[in-house]
């Protein structure tokens, strides 16, 4: 991870220890205990809430994000997602923190907080798709998942990722298989592309792979039970 350098600020100084104590606060030791080995530097246990309610004063400083980022800390990293002003995270600054994640937490929170607010969203999934990254698959679905539902997917980059996921199938392990399920449901619901859906479907149930099959039941059941909408 690039270490973040930035010019001395008094200001920024007194945020970043305010926000350490208010996290020291929220630190739950039997939670930190219960996530098991991370690759986090360090976890304070907080509950998303309660980062939630630590970032609030701070949405749209853009400095003190890439500080919260930089720091490496679980609760830090998901507070910059979170305060991060959208309209200035370039597309350079986008791929740059996908490389950077450095667990499928992180890429859930950051889809969420950051990347589906983002103005040139539909135009970064191309980018996500080539970008060899350790979770670069599992943002460019869950992206995709949440452009689809909101009618803002272009009919091109849905067509892409039904090819993308009958072509990683095999791929499909833990959160990668996670992302790919919660795409193919949200793709299914629209009538244009629930056939190919549930083709897809059909060919991962046959398949070796025990998350493939896994893939295609949630896939299946969730169509099944969603009306079609154009």
């Amino acid at each position: 991870m690039e270490k973040i350098v930035l010019p001395y600020n008094e200001g920024l100084q007194k945020e970043i220890k305010q926000i350490g104590l208010e996290l020291q606060g929220e630190q739950n030791i039997m939670v930190v205990n219960s996530m098991g080995p991370t690759a986090y530097k360090r976890s304070y246990g907080a509950t998303y809430s309660a980062i939630r309610r630590i970032a609030q004063p701070y949405v749209g400083n853009e400095a003190l994000a890439k500080c919260m980022w930089g720091i490496g800390f679980r609760e830090t990293m998901i507070l910059a997602t979170l305060i991060y002003p959208a309209d200035h995270f370039t597309r350079e600054q986008a791929l740059q923190w996908v490389g950077e994640m450095p667990c499928a937490e992180l890429v859930e929170y950051a889809c969420r907080n950051l990347y589906a607010r983002l103005p040139y969203a539909d135009s970064l999934i191309s980018d996500l798709l080539t970008q060899n990254q350790s979770f670069s698959l599992e943002m460019t679905y869950l992206l995709a998942a949440r452009l689809v539902e909101a009618d803002t997917l272009s009919a091109r980059n849905v067509a892409m990722l039904l090819d993308s996921a009958s072509q990683n199938v095999s791929l499909a392990r833990g959160s990668l298989s996670s992302a790919m399920s919660v795409f193919l449901k949200q793709a299914g619901v629209h009538a244009s592309y629930r056939s190919r859906v549930t083709a897809l479907a059909d060919a991962f149930s046959v398949s070796d792979n025990m998350q493939a099959r896994w893939v295609a039941e949630e896939v299946r059941t969730f169509i099944t039970y969603m009306p079609a909408k154009d």
